[in-house]
């Protein structure tokens, strides 16, 4: 897949959907584990285990991180009410805050990835 059909694919997760509810940092992780994790065969229970295993444990590293995985809680603000919207934009959180939500959180994959190749 191209890096341009990635983003358009992951455009709408900002935000929490833009509407405060799951954080797009968070939406955009699980795709990613999906890609290595996630099954695909009805039916396939020991995969659909490894996969339900690897979504709680990235929820839980990422709850354990930032609290919550809604975007609202994570942020503060609830960018769906005009007026917290107002103060997202003058605190920049979407230029300095939410950049370094989506940093930890990839470190976060990489270290689920790194110790599962240690197995």
């Amino acid at each position: 897949m191209s890096k341009e059909n990635a983003k358009k694919i992951a455009a709408f997760f900002g935000g929490g959907i833009w509407s405060g509810e799951v954080c797009g940092a968070f939406t955009g992780a699980l795709m990613a584990l999906g890609l290595k994790y996630g099954h695909s065969e009805a039916g396939d229970f020991d995969a659909q285990n490894l996969s339900m295993s690897k979504l709680m444990e990235f929820k839980s590293r990422f709850q354990a991180e930032y609290g919550s995985i809604v975007c609202r809680q994570v942020m503060g603000y609830d960018l769906s009410v005009p007026a917290e919207m107002k103060i997202i934009e003058e605190k920049k959180l979407f230029e300095n805050f939410c950049p370094k939500i989506v940093c930890k959180t990839i470190e976060i994959v990489k270290e689920m990835l790194a110790e599962d190749a240690k197995l």
